[in-house]
């Protein structure tokens, strides 16, 4: 008895749901339930995850690339600068530093200063040609860990994993290409990795020794002072108390992160628990101002020259002017 009134009690429960649904969804006009189908839609597309010849298609149907517009895969890729109108550079001006397009013939004459190396021996700088046959389809600058940074025909420039490119570009080879002159300086004494040249400078040892162990793309702008300064305080102008790192990490919060960094904006890295480890300051064309270490040089830098842990969590860029800081209870005041 108890089973069949179980059993009686729901069905009631299911046909009054039913009901339910049905009066609700009835009451409806058309066009708006149209509408929700529609937005329903919209919504599913927009949350589909961006291929590179999907975004390579968007670029040359002439459309402003916006990168909130794709879920663009963060492993994969990252816009890194967008392209102005006015800017009608290719991947091949890119690469040479030329505002403007490069042909084929332009290009090979600037290569003959490089010379071909292979994978293996490929370091920050170098560049990478996605060829098939005698044809180059994309060129870019490598950085580390299989990432490139490339801009994507007359479009904006991304970093993106060595695979990560449209189809067309994948079926030849990738080379790996290094000019003569930096070349000449490389095979007696390789250059130093961001984590050779960190434990370097823990052990107190300046720069110079490294000679030509030193990347040309880090600069040294002030020598280590051995200090109680470290990356925030450098920023700050002072040595950083718990109460300032407190402080700090509550601005970045606050909705004042960027997608595309400008001059002035800071740089924060963190590691693969989601943690800050590391600061700077961004001053363009990619690179990085920050200080190595509690009394460490503050060095000019290639923002993902870094030791690898800084960056395990990703980079990301916040719009915290200097000025803020005396807002946010920082500095010196």
């Amino acid at each position: 008895m108890k089973i069949k009134a179980r059993f009686k009690n729901s069905s009631i429960s299911i046909i009054f749901v039913v009901f339910i649904f049905f009066f609700f969804f009835t009451q409806i006009p058309p066009g708006d339930a149209r509408r929700i189908r529609g937005e329903f839609q919209n919504f599913k597309s927009e949350s589909k995850v961006t291929t590179p010849d999907e975004i390579l298609a968007y670029i040359e149907r002439g459309e402003l690339f916006d990168s909130a517009s794709m879920i663009l895969p963060s492993d994969k890729i990252r816009l890194f600068k967008t392209s102005p109108q006015d800017n009608c550079s290719n991947c091949m001006g890119y690469v040479m530093g030329i505002e403007k397009e490069i042909n084929l013939s332009e290009f090979l004459s600037f290569l003959t200063h490089y010379e071909e190396i292979s994978a293996e021996e490929a370091q920050f700088g170098d560049l990478v040609l996605y060829v098939k046959g005698e044809y180059i389809l994309h060129v870019g600058i490598y950085l580390e860990n299989d990432r490139v940074r490339s801009k994507w025909n007359l479009g904006p420039v991304f970093e993106h994993h060595i695979d990560f490119v449209p189809e067309e570009w994948r079926e030849g080879r990738i080379k790996f290409y290094r000019c003569v002159s930096r070349k000449s300086d490389i095979p007696k004494e390789r250059v130093a990795t961001p984590d050779e040249i960190f434990r370097h400078l823990a052990r107190g040892e300046p720069f110079s020794t490294l000679g030509k162990r030193l990347p040309s793309g880090i600069r040294v702008i002030q020598d280590a002072s051995g200090d109680d300064v470290d990356c925030l305080g450098y920023l700050i102008g002072r040595e950083a108390s718990s109460a300032d790192i407190s402080i700090f990490l509550e601005s970045l919060s606050e909705g004042r992160e960027v997608t595309v960094p400008q001059r002035g904006d800071i740089v924060v890295y963190y590691d693969y628990e989601g943690g800050v480890v590391h600061v700077g300051m961004y001053i363009g064309n990619g690179m990085v101002r920050s200080k190595w270490g509690v009394g460490g040089p503050v060095v000019e830098h290639d923002i993902h020259f870094v030791p690898p842990e800084w960056k395990d969590g990703g980079i990301r860029y916040y719009r915290i002017q200097l000025d803020d800081f005396s807002e946010l209870g920082l500095g010196n005041n």
